[in-house]
């Protein structure tokens, strides 16, 4: 709460009383910030502004570059619990492997930056605009791009030409926005002081920017995908099938009660290879493939297949039973059977 205080000076002082909080008062009020600050954004500012070793408050001078942005828009600083899974619940490992893992990005990844135009509206903006932006998309970009191979050069040389090329009264201020690429990576070079790359939502005014979740992501198409992390290791088709004898008859020969998962691609002859098996039970998406591996087994009168599912005169209560089973209702088919 006294975090809070020192970014809203103008806040009533009296409110630091919980009671305060759910007891109104009969003076008039006044919505000194209309936008409505997410959970999580608040909670960054809970853990933000605390020391960790001793737990002292650190001041926020009010007038410092960014606090008015501050007030506005809430707090930018992208703790670790803002930046990956929006809780303060993250554990340390966690933090350590995320922060692994932005640095061999940093290292590695040759960034498509006309990509990223394309995609993020703001990053355009920030390229080819003819205003300059706020301190809080700068400082947003900055947390982003500084992940990035390349990020602080396109970002300090893209400042340095705006200013050279324009032609109003409202340059870049030489006020920090130029260093903070610098300044981010002193930081960065400790985990615990590092700022994580910023959400897009938290500082794009831009809707169309928030489906995707950072920089990063939109230049390596992450949305709701997997990201490949590391080369697939191929093995011939041949070899592959020899692979899965051994490894099959081995499971099959084992003296424990260990449970043996194979995760295998289609085709490759799983169910070939236990088809004409005793003791084993097989399950398939439809009623014909059943009775297709059915009929190919070599005794077929060992095996015992479920019946198919009947077909009823009454061609409503079969229409019932589809709607039923397509919809995943499985236990009301069997009541009403």
């Amino acid at each position: 709460m006294d975090g809070l205080f020192e970014m809203y000076p103008e806040a009533d002082k009296a409110c630091k009383n919980p009671a305060h909080l759910f007891y109104g008062t009969d003076k008039q009020g006044e919505v000194l910030n209309p936008k409505a600050l997410p959970l999580d954004l608040f909670f960054s500012v809970l853990e933000s502004d605390k020391i960790k070793n001793g737990g002292r408050l650190r001041k926020i001078n009010p007038q410092a570059p960014g606090v008015a942005f501050l007030r506005k828009d809430g707090f930018s600083r992208s703790s670790y619990s803002n930046t990956i899974g929006a809780t303060s619940k993250a554990t340390n490992e966690q933090k350590l492997e995320y922060y692994e893992k932005l640095n061999r990005n940093k290292n590695s990844k040759e960034v498509d930056w006309d990509k990223l135009q394309s995609r993020v509206r703001l990053f355009f903006d920030f390229m080819n605009g003819e205003e300059r932006l706020s301190y809080a998309q700068l400082l947003g970009l900055a947390q982003n791009m500084v992940w990035m191979k390349g990020g602080q050069k396109i970002y300090e040389e893209r400042l340095q030409e705006f200013n050279d090329n324009h032609t109003g009264i409202n340059p870049y201020p030489r006020d920090g926005r130029f260093d903070l690429m610098r300044k981010i990576n002193k930081y960065n070079k400790d985990v615990d002081k590092a700022y994580f790359p910023q959400r897009l939502e938290t500082f794009s005014p831009y809707n169309s920017d928030h489906i995707y979740r950072n920089l990063i992501t939109a230049e390596r198409d992450l949305i709701d995908s997997i990201e490949l992390t590391e080369p697939i290791t191929r093995i011939p088709l041949e070899k592959a099938e020899q692979l899965l004898e051994y490894k099959f008859t081995q499971a099959m020969d084992s003296l424990s009660d260990d449970i043996f998962i194979f995760q295998l691609p289609t085709g490759i002859g799983k169910t070939w290879r236990i088809k004409d098996l005793d003791e084993v039970t097989l399950a398939f998406p439809t009623n014909n493939l059943k009775r297709q591996v059915f009929d190919e087994r070599e005794d077929a009168p060992s095996a015992i297949m479920t019946p198919e599912f009947p077909v009823f005169t009454d061609y409503r209560l079969n229409e019932k039973i589809d709607r039923l089973f397509t919809a995943g209702f499985v236990k009301q088919v069997h009541r009403l059977l």
